[in-house]
C-alpha cells in the first residue's frame, strides 16, 4: 500500500502499524500453535514440558513437529519451560553419526545449538537458562545457552 495525498494519513499509519504487529507477532502466535498441539492438541500426545519427545524411526510427511523440515531424519522434540530454572542439555558422542539439537526461543530465534561441528562429535552437557536467570553454574556443565525468552522449543 503506497502513502498518497487522497487518503487520511491515519489510514495510511494505522495499516503500517498493522503490518508491524503482525510481522512482531506472528512468529509468538505460530510458536503456541505448535506448542499446544505437541502438549495438548493431539490424541497420542507428543510430549510433555521439560521431557524429551523421541521417536525411533525415520520421518514421513505424516509427522509434524513444527515444520519437520527433512524426511530423512530421527527427530526429537522438547518445549522448556526457563520460567522456574535452568534445564541440562546434553548431547551424545555421535560416533560417525551427525548428531545436533538446536535451541529457538519463542519468537522462533535460535540462540544455541550443542552436537557435531567441525571439532568432530563428541559428548557436551549445556546449562540451558531464561533471559532472567543468575546463578552458579554446577559442577560438570561444558557452557551456558542463555534463552531470550523463558519458552525454548529443542
Amino acid at each position: 500500500m503506497a502513502l498518497s495525498a487522497q487518503t487520511d494519513w491515519r489510514e495510511d499509519f494505522a495499516y503500517l502499524l498493522g503490518m508491524q504487529a503482525y510481522i512482531y507477532g506472528y512468529p509468538a502466535i505460530h510458536f503456541a500453535k505448535v506448542r499446544h498441539a505437541s502438549l495438548h492438541a493431539r490424541k497420542d500426545r507428543v510430549t510433555k514440558v521439560n521431557h524429551l519427545f523421541h521417536k525411533p524411526r525415520l520421518s514421513t510427511p505424516d509427522d509434524k513437529y513444527g515444520g519437520s523440515p527433512m524426511r530423512d531424519a530421527i527427530y526429537s522434540v522438547a518445549w522448556l519451560n526457563l520460567s522456574q530454572g535452568p534445564v541440562v542439555a546434553g548431547s551424545p558422542d555421535g560416533g560417525n553419526r551427525y548428531v545436533g539439537m538446536q535451541f529457538a526461543g519463542f519468537y522462533s530465534d535460535i540462540f544455541g545449538y550443542i552436537g557435531s561441528g567441525p571439532e568432530g562429535n563428541k559428548t557436551e552437557v549445556c546449562l540451558v537458562v531464561g533471559p532472567d536467570w543468575q546463578g552458579e553454574t554446577p559442577a560438570g556443565i561444558d557452557r551456558i545457552l542463555r534463552s531470550p525468552t523463558p519458552c525454548v522449543m529443542a
